[in-house]
């Protein structure tokens, strides 16, 4: 589980809460990339008694694509759509006239922390029950630059830097 803290520079030098309209278009079109949790990882191992049995250095698109086939059709046609951005607003694909929202985009409700879950692509997750007696150690390395690992947002406002207002700030809560 990651606490993802999404911030911008107002002004006045300030860190506040996005909007709903920092979703829209013409402020930015700001949104989550699919499966934010997994974009805070770098690279995921997994090794039993001190042998490593598995590393994976391409975790948030193996983890999505573990995810979204685990995921039944009917799941994936109603929450999943917008935590994998099948479809935006009214089913439109691929759309700019108008922000998709939902766990992709949820801002202008005044939070500014997001709790965003990832399970590890690792086969022990997939397993039934549990491999008996051994020591399991998991190590995940984390990505810096969160901001663009993490979101998505149009040309202009991620080129904002630090000192600007609208400059976007993600943090690991």
């Amino acid at each position: 589980m990651f606490r993802l803290k999404v911030t911008t520079r107002d002004a006045g030098g300030n860190k506040i809460v996005l909007e709903s309209t920092d979703g829209g278009y013409s402020d930015g079109y700001v949104q989550f990339r699919s499966y934010p949790a997994a974009a805070c990882a770098q690279s995921f191992s997994h090794s039993i008694n001190g042998v490593a049995v598995e590393t994976v250095t391409d975790v948030q698109e193996t983890a999505t694509f573990a995810n979204r086939t685990g995921m039944s059709y009917e799941y994936a046609r109603s929450a999943g759509n917008s935590l994998y951005r099948l479809a935006g607003a009214d089913g439109t694909r691929n759309t700019i006239g108008s922000a998709p929202g939902g766990a992709i985009q949820p801002w202008g409700n005044g939070r500014a922390i997001f709790d965003c879950g990832l399970q590890p692509p690792s086969g022990i997750f997939a397993m039934p029950g549990t491999i008996p007696g051994g020591r399991h150690r998991f190590v995940l390395t984390l990505n810096s630059d969160l901001q663009k690992r993490c979101l998505t947002m149009r040309t202009d406002r991620s080129a904002k830097t630090s000192t600007e207002a609208g400059f976007l700030y993600c943090e690991i809560e």
